[in-house]
């Protein structure tokens, strides 16, 4: 059985120590809201998107009960 989530979620970007070799760091703080309510925390060596909208779609399968 196949299943979509669907809803928003917050982003916080916070600049982190840059590496010995001078690359630039930002930890990535997500909050989702909607079908799924969840947190994540990453990490990016790049610049990203100043974009004040984010979404997400998720499609998932759940195995048959027994």
């Amino acid at each position: 059985m196949t299943r979509r989530a669907t809803g928003t979620f917050d982003v916080s970007l916070a600049p982190g120590p840059a590496t010995e070799d001078g690359i630039g760091r930002i930890t990535i703080d997500k909050r989702f809201h909607g079908d799924l309510e969840a947190t994540s925390v990453g990490e990016m060596l790049s610049v990203g998107t100043a974009n004040d909208q984010h979404s997400y779609q998720f499609d998932y399968t759940l195995p048959e009960a027994t």
